[in-house]
């Protein structure tokens, strides 16, 4: 009986010395920051488990030492009176009394050493039952402590769920995003490469559209007319947006005498390069062309207006352009104006051209032809010997300049020379290529002498043999 809660005792020791699972595994938010209620079951555990581990061991200890001296005492005494010895019937019944009261004496003892150690393990117990009703209360605090725990671990791992959850839609957004934009890369690349594959087939074609280009300006230098259109026109198709192109092609429709498609070929030229001086000069050579087969005087003015605005924008930008057969377009513009009738303002650009062009014969020839006009027979002579000077210097550099020829023809048309202008006619003629713009030149230069002087010498027969060249290319 005496044995038991101390046993109980050393279990609970050994249990309080162990750590318990929950203490190991969970630390609660308030283990870790040091709250009150933390510490205050702390203090009540550790106090519990110096009651188990300290206190209850002491009294045992202490009851058990004190049993041991009731009982050593009671043996001493015992053992320190010694039996006497007799040998009477009296003397053995006395003895054997006696020995009977020590018994009964060391039953007594027994006795009470028993009943205090039946009282100290009641204490103990009641201590022991005291201690585990304290460390009860301290499980049962340190479970709702562990559930507590378990509960904000469960919300730590659900929260954690939740965060996870998210990342994976995150990824499979993330997923998505990378398969679009691989798809987006790849069509892209595909793109690219159409796109590299249409540069590189432009650029051939751009390429070889550029060859018939320079075929054609070749072609026009030997005044190869038709042919040098065809290879313009080659040209054209391979690559419509080239408007160097599209003013070549315009300039041999002028040639040609086809000034409504020469205008929309050099409109294209324009609208590809706006700032285009030679365009803008060849549009306004072609409206003012354009306008001199109009029969109507209203429509007719339009071309001209156009003629003149064109003209005056080019000559702003560039005061030195020049024609494709090297005349300035001072020289067209003076053309216009004496169609017109503004005499002054043709007198002040053929002076401009003069100036651009001081080697050519045109300018200086219209010049005498207007002072012919205006009764200024010295400023006559003095640019007739200019132009003829100029002329004759170009045809000994080139036997084949016809526009040389023809001011040469004029020249002795207004000296009088009728055989040798008729002769210089026909030479030009021979050598003029199938443009029948220049016939329309000549035309209006023999139309403009015949104004003021209709009765000079071989004026009709030479007008004649440019009209036939005319309806000649004309019928093609």
């Amino acid at each position: 009986m005496c044995v038991q809660p101390v046993k109980n005792v050393e279990t609970l020791h050994l249990m309080s010395d162990a750590p318990s699972p929950a203490e190991n595994q969970v630390r609660t938010p308030d283990d870790t920051t040091g709250g009150r209620p933390s510490n205050h079951r702390n203090h009540r555990l550790g106090l519990t488990q110096r009651i188990v581990t300290g206190v209850l061991p002491a009294i045992a200890i202490v009851l058990a030492l004190f049993a041991i001296w009731l009982w050593y005492t009671e043996t001493r005494e015992e053992t320190h009176e010694p039996v006497p010895v007799v040998e009477s019937e009296d003397a053995v019944l006395a003895q054997a009394n006696l020995v009977l009261d020590r018994a009964n004496d060391a039953v007594n003892s027994a006795e009470l050493v028993l009943s205090f150690l039946e009282g100290a393990s009641v204490i103990i117990t009641i201590v022991i039952a005291i201690a585990a009703i304290v460390g009860l209360s301290s499980i049962s605090e340190l479970r709702e402590t562990v559930d507590d725990a378990e509960n904000e671990l469960l919300k730590r791992v659900e929260e954690a769920e939740a965060r996870l959850l998210a990342r994976e839609r995150q990824l499979a957004n993330m997923e998505d995003l990378l398969a679009e934009a691989e798809a987006r890369i790849d069509r892209l690349i595909e793109e690219r490469l159409e796109r590299v594959y249409q540069d590189t087939e432009s650029a051939r074609r751009e390429s070889r559209a550029l060859a018939r280009h320079s075929l054609a300006e070749q072609l026009l230098r030997e005044k190869n007319i038709d042919a040098a259109l065809h290879a313009c026109e080659e040209a054209y198709k391979l690559d419509p947006h080239n408007h160097a192109n599209n003013y070549l092609y315009g300039m041999l429709f002028l040639e040609k005498g086809e000034y409504d498609t020469a205008i929309t070929r050099l409109e294209e030229a324009l609208e590809i390069e706006p700032n285009f001086p030679a365009a803008i000069a060849a549009l306004g050579l072609a409206h003012r062309r354009a306008g001199d087969l109009q029969d109507d005087r209203r429509r007719r003015n339009e071309y001209y207006n156009v003629a003149e605005a064109r003209l005056l924008e080019a000559m702003e930008k560039d005061p030195m352009l020049l024609t494709h057969d090297g005349e300035s377009y001072y020289g067209t513009l003076g053309s216009l104006y004496r169609r017109q009738g503004r005499i002054e303002d043709a007198l002040d650009s053929y002076r401009r051209a003069a100036e651009a062009t001081p080697r050519r014969s045109y300018p200086y020839l219209n010049l005498a032809m207007l002072y012919m006009q205006q009764s200024e027979d010295q400023l006559r002579d003095q640019n007739l010997l200019i132009a003829e000077r100029n002329a004759t210097r170009r045809l000994a550099d080139t036997p084949t300049d016809y526009w040389a020829l023809y001011d040469i023809a004029l020249i002795r048309l207004i000296r009088s020379e009728a055989d040798g202008a008729k002769q210089a006619f026909k030479e030009a003629i021979e050598l003029t290529p199938a443009a029948v713009s220049t016939y329309y030149s000549v035309v209006a230069r023999l139309t403009f002498l015949q104004s003021f002087m209709p009765d000079m010498a071989g004026l009709t027969d030479c007008s004649d043999m440019l009209d036939a060249q005319i309806k000649r290319f004309s019928t093609r």
